[in-house]
C-alpha cells in the first residue's frame, strides 16, 4: 500500500511541471523603426491610450508589460500599460519607467503572472501627455516587425483621454498620415506558453485519481 501511495503521489506531483513552458517570449519584435512613422504628439489637454488588439489560439501566461523606448536612450516620462479583455475589462496593468530594464527597444516591468485563455485581447499604453515638456515617441510599421507565433495581430486601437490615465481604447484606427497598417507601439508584453496536456498525461491523471477513489472506497467498505 505504501508503494501505491508513492506512485500516486509522484504521478500527481509531476503533472504541473508539464503545464508551463518557462521560456519567455516577446509579443512584438522589431529592431529597426521607420523614422517617418516614429512620431510624438504633445497634447496639453490630456494624453492618448494607444495599442492594438490581438488574438491567441492557445493559453498564455503573461509575465511582463512593456513600453517602446525610441533609440533605447531613456524615457521622458513613465507610462501606464494595461491588458484588457476585448469587452473592455482590465485584466492587469503596471507602470513602466526608466528604472525598468531595456530589452531591444522596449522597457519591461514584471507583473503578477496572469493566465490568458485562448481569445481576443487589447494591449494599450498611455502616451503623449507631459505639459510644457517633450514627450516620448511611439511608432508604427517598423521595417522588421514580427509578432510572436502564439499571437495574431487584428487591428490598431486608440482613445483620447483628457485625464491622462489608463482607459480602454475602443476606437479602431484604420489610417493616419502616413498610412497605418500595424501599430501602435506603444505597448508590448512578455509571456510564457502554457502547454496543453498530452492525452497520455491526461490518462495518467485520470488513472491516478481513479486509483485514489477506489482506494478510499475500499477502505470505507472494509470499515463498515
Amino acid at each position: 500500500m505504501k508503494k501505491l501511495n508513492l506512485i500516486l503521489f509522484c504521478s500527481l506531483l509531476a503533472l504541473p511541471f508539464f503545464s508551463l513552458n518557462a521560456a519567455e517570449t516577446t509579443a512584438v519584435q522589431f529592431s529597426q523603426v521607420n523614422p517617418a512613422f516614429t512620431i510624438s504628439f504633445s497634447n496639453n489637454a490630456g494624453g492618448f491610450n494607444l495599442g492594438f488588439r490581438f488574438t491567441t489560439i492557445q493559453p498564455l501566461q503573461v509575465t511582463q508589460l512593456g513600453i517602446f523606448d525610441d533609440n533605447g536612450d531613456g524615457l521622458l516620462q513613465s507610462h501606464e500599460v494595461g491588458l484588457y479583455k476585448v469587452d473592455g475589462t482590465l485584466l492587469t496593468s503596471t507602470t513602466v519607467s526608466n528604472s525598468d530594464p531595456l530589452e531591444g527597444l522596449f522597457r519591461f516591468n514584471p507583473i503578477t503572472p496572469l493566465i490568458l485563455p485562448a481569445g481576443d485581447y487589447v494591449l494599450s499604453a498611455v502616451v503623449g501627455y507631459n505639459p510644457g515638456n517633450p514627450v516620448d515617441k511611439y511608432t508604427h510599421d517598423p521595417f522588421d516587425l514580427a509578432f510572436a507565433p502564439q499571437i495574431t495581430f487584428i487591428e490598431n486601437r486608440e482613445k483620447a483621454n483628457t485625464l491622462n490615465n489608463l482607459v480602454y481604447p475602443d476606437f479602431v484606427e484604420h489610417s493616419v498620415d502616413p498610412p497605418l497598417t500595424y501599430g501602435w507601439f506603444g505597448p508590448n508584453m512578455k509571456f510564457a506558453s502554457v502547454a496543453i496536456p498530452e492525452p497520455g498525461t491526461l490518462l495518467i491523471l485520470g488513472s491516478a485519481l481513479s486509483m485514489v477513489g477506489a482506494r478510499r472506497w475500499w477502505k470505507k467498505s472494509t470499515v463498515t
